[in-house]
Formats: structure tokens, C-alpha cells, sequence
């Protein structure tokens, strides 16, 4: 949990002895362990937090296309990809979408007019 540089030093002569030197801060150490790596992975995961579920729509059909581009053009693509049965989740657009190519976020308002 500690940000700073932090070593261990481990001798295991006579008597095993583990020295831990952090360059600030108080200094946390979580010991995870498990009899399969499934387990120190959950036990891990109850420390941290558990990954989330990504989104649903990510999982499905994404359609990328670098060309310059219009809502008019989009609308008439996603038709078609329904016409044919093909379901598309996702629409990746370039930067040709952008204001002047340059500014983006921002829509071209000529391409991607309110209308």
C-alpha cells in the first residue's frame, strides 16, 4: 500500500531472519497464501477488489473504418448491417468525424449536423 521504494532483505543462514526498509511512509505488507493459486488469487481479490464484468456491449461486434464520415453515412451503414443480419454494437469512428480533423470530441458540425 505504500508508494515509496521499498526493499527486502532475506538471509537465510542459521536462523532465516527477512528485513523490510521502506524510504517512507508506514509500511504494510499483506501475506496471501492458499494451497492453489485460484485461492491466493480470491484471497488477493478480497484485498483489492474483484475485477469488474466489462461491459456487455463491448463483447459484441465492433466496426472500424478509418474514411472521412457523416451521421447520414453511419445511420446508412448500421441499416444495411441490419438488413443483412449482422449485428454491429459498436461504431469506432477516426478523427475524421472531428472539427477540422484536429479537434477532438468535437463533431463536425457539416458531417454530424442536429438534422
Amino acid at each position: 500500500m505504500n508508494a515509496a521504494e521499498t526493499w527486502v532483505d532475506i538471509d537465510t543462514h542459521a536462523s532465516p531472519t527477512a528485513s523490510f526498509v521502506s524510504e517512507a511512509g508506514a509500511l504494510d505488507v499483506f501475506m496471501l497464501y492458499g494451497r492453489s493459486p485460484k485461492e491466493i488469487l480470491t484471497s488477493l481479490a478480497q484485498v483489492t477488489g474483484f475485477a469488474p464484468l466489462p461491459p456487455v456491449y463491448s463483447l459484441g461486434f465492433h466496426f472500424s473504418k478509418y474514411e472521412d464520415i457523416s451521421a447520414k453515412s453511419i445511420m446508412q451503414r448500421d441499416t444495411d448491417f441490419e438488413n443483412y443480419g449482422f449485428p454491429v454494437d459498436v461504431h469506432w469512428m477516426d478523427f475524421p468525424y472531428s472539427e477540422e480533423k484536429a479537434h477532438y470530441f468535437v463533431f463536425n458540425p457539416y458531417t454530424f449536423s442536429e438534422r
